[in-house]
């Protein structure tokens, strides 16, 4: 490796330094004595018939025997406990250890901040704990009464059973939750923050190694690590979600490559994600990892393609390379789309980045074979959902352009991708039935005038977004109008200056974003909730979604441009970029992880993919989604509605259905999940015992797995432990598979 001189480092540099490496140790620091860089399940009883087994004395103590699980990492054990403080304020303390073998730890807990009825968190940081059993103790400092305070005890026993003064209380447990961390991924987080650390030494120093962007390079680092952190069902415990199963994963594993290439998603083509499947199964025969490999793949992607925002040549529209960064960032990050759109199924909208930032990329001075490549991208990104077809106009425009201009490079590149739109067109138009037929509410208007008003409405609260909520804020009529008043002036000064200030190129970016936006806008109004929407409701906020997406980003980019170059000096373009950044990063934040504990999650694909391959079927998030294997399917699920839990379920009265089916499985959910493995006895309809069937999957999880060893004709199911002890269930629900 040659780097170039490095000159010795200025005063400037070395505090800039300093800074970045106070504010990561901070970062990480915080994060490890937090145990936020693990991977955590979580652990409850239901609040059912609830007893309080009065207050607790220095005399007085409730035991409860825990079960630590077989995962467990080892670094902490959070215990959420429900306490009732006789509505007043306690002046005790109280000891609560846990003590498993030789060890012990014992916490002091001042009961004057705990409130009534509501869980107080309690961790023990003892790294001794192992799996197995362990025994929580609450006991207190005081004798006297009137300071005390109690917990609560619930009829719900799948976190253990209570004992109060050593008298065990059957069928009653203490009403608490536990979490625990199983997967410690310190030293993966120690890493990334290692690297962004030395590409930032890299990059103050100014030290320069042949082509590598160093902002890049940081970009798809910090949004890979923020991904992993707010999102860990996307990433660190990655689950198939939805059709990434049941459409992308069942196309490649059980049609041939042209059958299964040719397989639509909602009416259009989705080439990149289909091929990405195609390869992992039937070349490399992926099957058991095929979430946790696809989903790494699309946050890297999605990574990527939102970095590219720091190449060098996109300064003509934003000066600023550190802005240009952290615009990249906190599209990467989530600033305008949920959940849903880090997941390999949505993942390649992101690819709007780089098919917008091409169009101002000069790509005649790209080697020949880049080119090649590049076309072959192209020609899979424009491919990859049906929202890509908005950029056929342009890219038809510029392959005419440059062809009669002969730039030949740049004609290959928009005339591939301009075929790969012009199919996608073809398939959609020849498919608009899977779109134009879903239906609406009866009055909803569905009118030309009434579509181009919503269209219109919906680009405006998208561009003024900011103004709207300050204006739903105030109550003062005097001060609405004033705020419309002041939108309409900053927005008139903005178009003087930037027409003022402005070149060719700015212009036309803005243009191309705020036209493409429009395009994008009127293929959501396809969508039927999208048609439903009041959009002039002063309560109204445009959604962070897919349908979404490509509109938030070209009107936010658009008016970003716009603003940056209403000013001349570049110091002020900084300052009011970072202003502009400010308010849509401390306001557009909305995503959230569906399943933010792994036991949560319906999906267990790792531990019943063999299953599956056996004839079986496999959950796939989320619920009641699932897929099974040729000559398998899955029945419709049957749900009780009780206020008490219950023993057992009528299959066939719930559902006389059932009395067909013909059942090898079956998944159940047991609403919260079980500190040791469930049993079912299954009977017919004569309740003659047919069969039973502990549970496969780690009961742990919520969502239990059971498989049978015959075919069975199900009518009424019973609750066991392992061991035989009857259970109770709040509310399950089951999903029985087998052959239809």
């Amino acid at each position: 490796m040659e780097f170039n001189k490095v000159n010795k480092m200025s005063k400037k540099q070395g505090a800039l330094l300093l800074v970045v490496f106070i504010f990561l140790a901070f970062l990480y620091t915080q994060g490890y004595n937090k145990g936020t860089f693990t991977s955590k399940i979580y652990m409850q009883n239901q609040m059912q018939q609830v007893q309080l087994p009065g207050g607790i004395t220095s005399d007085r103590s409730i035991e409860q025997e825990i079960t630590i699980p077989e995962n467990y990492s080892g670094s902490f054990i959070d215990l959420n406990i429900f306490f009732a403080t006789y509505q007043r304020v306690n002046h005790s303390e109280l000891l609560i250890s846990l003590t498993q073998n030789n060890i012990s730890e014992l916490i002091h807990l001042d009961a004057v901040p705990l409130k009534d009825n509501s869980y107080a968190e309690v961790r023990f940081k003892n790294s001794g704990f192992k799996s197995g059993p362990a025994t929580l103790r609450i006991t207190s400092n005081t004798t006297d009464t009137a300071k005390t305070l109690t917990v609560a005890l619930t009829k719900d026993i799948s976190q253990g059973e209570a004992s109060v003064d050593g008298t065990r209380q059957n069928g009653y447990g203490l009403l608490h939750q536990e979490i625990y961390p199983v997967k410690n991924l310190n030293g993966v987080y120690f890493i990334l923050f290692l690297l962004f650390f030395f590409f930032s030494v890299l990059k103050i120093l100014d030290i320069q190694y042949r082509r590598i962007n160093y902002y890049i390079c940081m970009s798809v680092i910090g949004t890979v690590t923020m991904i992993m952190y707010f999102f860990p069902s996307a990433s660190v415990a990655a689950e198939n979600y939805a059709e990434a199963a049941t459409n992308y994963f069942m196309a490649a594993y059980e049609k041939g490559w042209i059958e299964s290439l040719k397989q639509l998603d909602a009416g259009y083509l989705p080439l990149l994600p289909r091929i990405i499947s195609l390869i992992l199964v039937k070349i490399l025969h992926v099957g058991t990892s095929f979430a946790i490999i696809t989903q790494w793949i699309a946050i890297i992607l999605l990574a990527l393609f939102t970095s590219l925002f720091n190449l060098k040549t996109f300064r003509q529209l934003i000066p600023s390379d550190f802005i240009r960064f952290i615009v990249g960032f906190v599209i990467g990050t989530g600033l305008f789309h949920d959940y849903e759109l880090f997941m390999f199924i949505n993942f390649s909208y992101l690819a709007l980045v780089p098919c917008l930032l091409v169009m101002f990329f000069n790509l005649e001075n790209v080697e020949k074979w880049k080119i090649f490549l590049l076309g072959i991208v192209g020609f899979l990104l424009v491919s990859s959902k049906a929202y890509f077809i908005t950029f056929f106009p342009f890219y038809g425009l510029l392959f005419l352009y440059y062809f009669f201009k002969k730039k030949y490079k740049s004609a290959i590149f928009y005339g591939v991708a301009t075929i790969s739109m012009c199919i996608q067109i073809i398939v959609v138009i020849s498919n608009r039935s899977t779109w134009t037929t879903q239906s609406v509410g009866e009055n909803v208007d569905t009118s030309l005038s009434h579509m181009i008003f919503q269209l219109i409405s919906l680009y405006i609260h998208n561009v003024y977004w900011y103004f709207f909520e300050v204006s739903n804020s105030m109550t003062s009529g005097f001060g609405k109008f004033m705020v419309m008043g002041f939108l309409v002036l900053i927005s008139l000064a903005i178009i003087y200056f930037v027409r003022k200030n402005g070149n060719k190129k700015i212009f036309v970016f803005i243009l191309v974003t705020q036209l493409l936006a429009i395009m994008a806008l009127t293929l959501s109004l396809t969508v039927p909730y999208v048609k439903e929407m009041s959009v002039w409701s002063p309560g109204f906020e445009i959604p962070y979604n897919r349908h979404f997406i490509f509109s938030n980003v070209l009107i936010f980019l658009g008016v970003l441009v716009a603003f940056i170059h209403t000013f001349k000096s570049r110091k002020v373009q900084f300052v009011m970029a970072s202003i502009f950044l400010a308010i849509y990063i401390l306001n557009g934040y909305k995503g959230t992880d569906f399943y933010p504990y792994e036991n949560m999650s319906y999906s267990q694909w790792q531990e019943n993919f063999s299953a599956f391959e056996q004839g079986g079927c496999v959950p796939v998030n989320p619920n009641p989604w699932m897929i099974c294997k040729e000559g398998t399917k899955y029945f419709a699920p049957v749900a009780v509605v009780d206020e008490d839990p219950v023993l057992s379920v009528d299959v066939a009265e719930s559902n006389p259905e059932s009395l067909n089916w013909k059942e090898t499985g079956l998944v159940l959910d047991k609403t919260n999940p079980w500190n040791q493995k469930l049993k079912v006895v299954l009977y017919n309809q004569n309740f003659e015992k047919i069969g039973e069937s502990v549970e496969t999957s780690n009961p742990t999880y919520r969502y239990g797995y059971f498989k049978f060893d015959k075919e069975l004709n199900v009518s009424r199911v019973e609750f066991y432990t392992e061991r035989g002890q009857p259970v109770s269930l709040t509310n399950p629900i089951l999903t029985f598979f087998g052959t239809p």
